[in-house]
């Protein structure tokens, strides 16, 4: 979170027309990569930009997204198997 709100600060204080920033970091298949590597999107918005920002992300349910799949770690800890 650190390094978006250094982001957001050094744009506004650039000469880049900035009301506010979308940022969109995206790892993985999952995340909708076809190339994978990590990459952050750094977008500066203006009031009325008319930009719409429509991407077929779908989230899991709610009782899902907490849980987390096999074999993954979730925080510190051993790999949940």
């Amino acid at each position: 979170m650190s390094v978006a709100q250094h982001l957001a600060r050094a744009l506004r204080r650039s000469t880049v027309p900035t009301d506010g920033i979308n940022l969109l970091l995206a790892d993985g298949a999952a995340a909708g990569q076809e190339v994978f590597h990590c990459h952050l999107h750094v977008i500066p918005r203006t009031a009325r930009d008319g930009l719409v920002i429509d991407a077929p992300f779908v989230s899991p349910p709610r009782s899902e997204a907490r849980r987390p799949r096999r074999g993954h770690q979730v925080g510190p800890g051993p790999a949940v198997t």
